[in-house]
Protein backbone atom coordinates (compact mmCIF):
# COMPACT_ATOMS: atom_id res chain seq x y z
CA UNK A 1 0.00 0.00 0.00
CA UNK A 2 2.92 2.37 0.55
CA UNK A 3 4.20 1.70 -3.01
CA UNK A 4 7.55 0.52 -1.62
CA UNK A 5 9.30 -2.29 -3.48
CA UNK A 6 9.60 -5.18 -1.01
CA UNK A 7 12.74 -6.20 -2.90
CA UNK A 8 14.45 -3.33 -1.12
CA UNK A 9 13.60 -4.85 2.26
CA UNK A 10 14.46 -8.53 1.69
CA UNK A 11 17.69 -10.04 0.39
CA UNK A 12 16.24 -13.16 -1.22
CA UNK A 13 13.07 -15.14 -1.85
CA UNK A 14 12.97 -18.05 0.64
CA UNK A 15 10.16 -19.98 -1.02
CA UNK A 16 8.21 -19.70 -4.23
CA UNK A 17 5.16 -21.73 -5.26
CA UNK A 18 4.39 -21.19 -8.92
CA UNK A 19 1.37 -22.02 -11.06
CA UNK A 20 3.23 -24.95 -12.59
CA UNK A 21 3.89 -26.37 -9.11
CA UNK A 22 0.17 -26.23 -8.34
CA UNK A 23 -0.61 -27.98 -11.64
CA UNK A 24 1.87 -30.74 -10.91
CA UNK A 25 0.55 -31.17 -7.37
CA UNK A 26 -3.00 -31.55 -8.66
CA UNK A 27 -4.40 -28.31 -7.29
CA UNK A 28 -4.91 -26.68 -10.69
CA UNK A 29 -6.01 -27.98 -14.07
CA UNK A 30 -3.29 -28.88 -16.59
CA UNK A 31 -2.86 -26.49 -19.51
CA UNK A 32 -3.05 -27.43 -23.18
CA UNK A 33 -1.37 -24.65 -25.16
CA UNK A 34 -1.99 -24.08 -28.84
CA UNK A 35 -0.43 -21.31 -30.92
CA UNK A 36 -2.83 -19.91 -33.51
CA UNK A 37 -1.24 -18.93 -36.83
CA UNK A 38 -2.34 -15.31 -37.05
CA UNK A 39 0.27 -12.58 -37.14
CA UNK A 40 -1.34 -9.80 -35.11
CA UNK A 41 1.05 -6.90 -35.51
CA UNK A 42 1.36 -4.78 -32.36
CA UNK A 43 4.68 -3.22 -33.36
CA UNK A 44 3.21 0.29 -33.64
CA UNK A 45 1.20 0.25 -30.40
CA UNK A 46 2.48 2.85 -27.93
CA UNK A 47 3.07 2.27 -24.24
CA UNK A 48 0.84 3.85 -21.61
CA UNK A 49 1.49 3.62 -17.85
CA UNK A 50 4.00 0.83 -18.44
CA UNK A 51 1.80 -1.33 -20.65
CA UNK A 52 0.30 -1.30 -24.14
CA UNK A 53 -2.29 1.40 -24.91
CA UNK A 54 -5.69 -0.29 -24.75
CA UNK A 55 -7.23 2.16 -27.21
CA UNK A 56 -4.61 1.40 -29.84
CA UNK A 57 -4.88 -2.33 -29.15
CA UNK A 58 -8.58 -2.19 -29.92
CA UNK A 59 -7.86 -0.59 -33.29
CA UNK A 60 -5.19 -3.20 -34.06
CA UNK A 61 -7.46 -6.13 -33.22
CA UNK A 62 -10.53 -5.01 -35.19
CA UNK A 63 -9.38 -6.31 -38.63
CA UNK A 64 -8.60 -9.73 -37.13
CA UNK A 65 -11.80 -10.38 -35.18
CA UNK A 66 -13.54 -12.58 -37.75
CA UNK A 67 -10.44 -14.69 -38.31
CA UNK A 68 -9.95 -14.97 -34.56
CA UNK A 69 -13.54 -16.18 -34.17
CA UNK A 70 -13.00 -18.76 -36.92
CA UNK A 71 -9.89 -20.11 -35.17
CA UNK A 72 -11.70 -20.30 -31.84
CA UNK A 73 -14.67 -22.12 -33.33
CA UNK A 74 -12.35 -24.56 -35.11
CA UNK A 75 -10.14 -25.30 -32.11
CA UNK A 76 -12.59 -25.12 -29.21
CA UNK A 77 -16.03 -26.18 -30.50
CA UNK A 78 -17.07 -27.96 -27.29
CA UNK A 79 -15.32 -25.78 -24.71
CA UNK A 80 -16.61 -23.25 -22.21
CA UNK A 81 -14.68 -20.18 -23.30
CA UNK A 82 -13.72 -16.90 -21.69
CA UNK A 83 -12.08 -14.20 -23.83
CA UNK A 84 -10.22 -11.10 -22.62
CA UNK A 85 -10.03 -8.08 -24.94
CA UNK A 86 -8.73 -4.50 -24.50
CA UNK A 87 -11.98 -2.52 -24.93
CA UNK A 88 -15.69 -2.96 -24.22
CA UNK A 89 -16.39 -2.02 -27.84
CA UNK A 90 -14.08 -4.88 -28.92
CA UNK A 91 -16.01 -7.23 -26.62
CA UNK A 92 -19.29 -6.18 -28.20
CA UNK A 93 -18.00 -6.69 -31.75
CA UNK A 94 -16.39 -10.05 -31.06
CA UNK A 95 -19.43 -11.38 -29.21
CA UNK A 96 -21.68 -10.44 -32.12
CA UNK A 97 -19.33 -12.23 -34.54
CA UNK A 98 -19.39 -15.36 -32.38
CA UNK A 99 -23.19 -15.41 -32.54
CA UNK A 100 -23.09 -15.00 -36.32
CA UNK A 101 -20.84 -18.03 -36.51
CA UNK A 102 -23.04 -20.22 -34.32
CA UNK A 103 -21.32 -19.87 -30.95
CA UNK A 104 -23.70 -18.66 -28.25
CA UNK A 105 -22.01 -15.59 -26.86
CA UNK A 106 -22.48 -12.53 -24.69
CA UNK A 107 -20.20 -9.79 -23.43
CA UNK A 108 -20.08 -8.35 -19.93
CA UNK A 109 -18.92 -4.95 -18.73
CA UNK A 110 -19.08 -2.79 -15.64
CA UNK A 111 -21.80 -0.68 -17.26
CA UNK A 112 -24.11 -3.58 -18.15
CA UNK A 113 -26.75 -4.04 -15.47
CA UNK A 114 -27.40 -7.62 -16.57
CA UNK A 115 -23.76 -8.75 -16.41
CA UNK A 116 -24.34 -10.83 -13.26
CA UNK A 117 -27.27 -12.57 -14.93
CA UNK A 118 -25.19 -13.24 -18.05
CA UNK A 119 -22.40 -14.79 -15.98
CA UNK A 120 -24.86 -16.96 -14.09
CA UNK A 121 -26.37 -18.17 -17.38
CA UNK A 122 -22.87 -18.80 -18.72
CA UNK A 123 -22.04 -20.93 -15.70
CA UNK A 124 -25.19 -22.98 -16.28
CA UNK A 125 -24.38 -23.60 -19.94
CA UNK A 126 -26.62 -21.11 -21.73
CA UNK A 127 -23.64 -19.50 -23.47
CA UNK A 128 -20.54 -20.98 -25.06
CA UNK A 129 -18.44 -17.82 -24.83
CA UNK A 130 -18.25 -14.78 -22.59
CA UNK A 131 -16.15 -11.84 -23.76
CA UNK A 132 -14.96 -9.14 -21.37
CA UNK A 133 -12.66 -6.15 -21.28
CA UNK A 134 -10.55 -7.00 -18.23
CA UNK A 135 -13.61 -7.09 -15.97
CA UNK A 136 -13.15 -10.71 -14.88
CA UNK A 137 -9.45 -10.81 -14.06
CA UNK A 138 -10.14 -10.76 -10.30
CA UNK A 139 -12.96 -12.03 -8.12
CA UNK A 140 -14.59 -14.19 -10.79
CA UNK A 141 -14.73 -17.93 -10.29
CA UNK A 142 -16.34 -20.36 -12.73
CA UNK A 143 -14.48 -23.69 -12.37
CA UNK A 144 -16.10 -25.26 -15.45
CA UNK A 145 -14.32 -22.81 -17.81
CA UNK A 146 -11.92 -24.93 -19.85
CA UNK A 147 -10.71 -22.50 -22.52
CA UNK A 148 -9.04 -19.11 -22.00
CA UNK A 149 -8.10 -16.66 -24.73
CA UNK A 150 -6.17 -13.49 -23.99
CA UNK A 151 -6.40 -10.87 -26.75
CA UNK A 152 -5.12 -8.09 -24.52
CA UNK A 153 -1.31 -7.94 -25.00
CA UNK A 154 0.43 -7.15 -21.73
CA UNK A 155 3.85 -6.96 -20.13
CA UNK A 156 2.39 -7.59 -16.67
CA UNK A 157 3.09 -11.11 -15.42
CA UNK A 158 0.60 -10.80 -12.56
CA UNK A 159 -2.15 -9.70 -14.94
CA UNK A 160 -1.44 -12.57 -17.32
CA UNK A 161 -1.49 -15.09 -14.48
CA UNK A 162 -4.87 -13.74 -13.35
CA UNK A 163 -6.23 -14.15 -16.88
CA UNK A 164 -4.97 -17.72 -17.31
CA UNK A 165 -6.12 -18.53 -13.79
CA UNK A 166 -9.77 -18.14 -14.81
CA UNK A 167 -9.46 -21.53 -16.52
CA UNK A 168 -7.27 -23.45 -14.11
CA UNK A 169 -9.87 -24.32 -11.46
CA UNK A 170 -10.57 -28.01 -11.03
CA UNK A 171 -13.98 -29.31 -12.09
CA UNK A 172 -15.48 -32.81 -12.47
CA UNK A 173 -14.61 -34.43 -15.83
CA UNK A 174 -12.43 -31.44 -16.80
CA UNK A 175 -9.27 -32.85 -18.35
CA UNK A 176 -7.42 -29.61 -19.03
CA UNK A 177 -7.71 -25.93 -19.84
CA UNK A 178 -7.10 -25.04 -23.46
CA UNK A 179 -5.15 -21.80 -23.95
CA UNK A 180 -5.31 -20.48 -27.50
CA UNK A 181 -2.36 -18.15 -27.98
CA UNK A 182 -2.89 -15.49 -30.66
CA UNK A 183 -0.11 -13.20 -29.41
CA UNK A 184 2.94 -15.43 -29.62
CA UNK A 185 4.40 -13.25 -32.39
CA UNK A 186 4.94 -10.01 -30.51
CA UNK A 187 7.31 -8.36 -33.00
CA UNK A 188 9.92 -7.81 -30.31
CA UNK A 189 7.66 -5.73 -28.07
CA UNK A 190 7.99 -7.91 -24.95
CA UNK A 191 4.38 -9.08 -24.95
CA UNK A 192 3.99 -12.02 -22.57
CA UNK A 193 2.57 -15.37 -23.60
CA UNK A 194 1.46 -18.34 -21.53
CA UNK A 195 4.79 -20.13 -21.80
CA UNK A 196 6.63 -17.07 -20.50
CA UNK A 197 4.36 -16.93 -17.48
CA UNK A 198 3.84 -20.59 -16.60
CA UNK A 199 7.38 -21.74 -17.31
CA UNK A 200 10.58 -20.28 -15.99
CA UNK A 201 14.22 -20.52 -16.98
CA UNK A 202 14.72 -23.63 -14.86
CA UNK A 203 11.91 -25.49 -16.63
CA UNK A 204 12.49 -25.52 -20.37
CA UNK A 205 9.89 -28.25 -20.78
CA UNK A 206 6.57 -28.62 -19.04
CA UNK A 207 6.75 -31.07 -16.17
CA UNK A 208 4.56 -34.16 -15.93
CA UNK A 209 0.90 -33.23 -15.55
CA UNK A 210 1.09 -30.37 -18.02
CA UNK A 211 0.85 -30.34 -21.79
CA UNK A 212 3.45 -29.42 -24.37
CA UNK A 213 2.31 -26.81 -26.89
CA UNK A 214 1.62 -28.64 -30.16
CA UNK A 215 3.12 -27.53 -33.49
CA UNK A 216 1.26 -24.90 -35.48
CA UNK A 217 -1.82 -26.20 -37.22
CA UNK A 218 -2.08 -29.29 -35.01
CA UNK A 219 -4.39 -29.94 -32.09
Amino acid sequence: GDKTDVGNLFDEVCYRYEMLDAINDGYLSPLHIKKCPLNIDISNVHMQSGDFSVGELGDVLDPYLRRIADEIKRNAPDRKIIVFVPLVSTAQKLSAIFNEKGLRSEYVSGSRKDSDEILENFEHGQYDVVVNSMLLTEGYDCPSIDCVINLRPTKSESLYKQIIGRGTRLFPDKENCLVLDFLWQDNGRGCLNVQDVVLNEENEELRMGSYLPPPLGQS
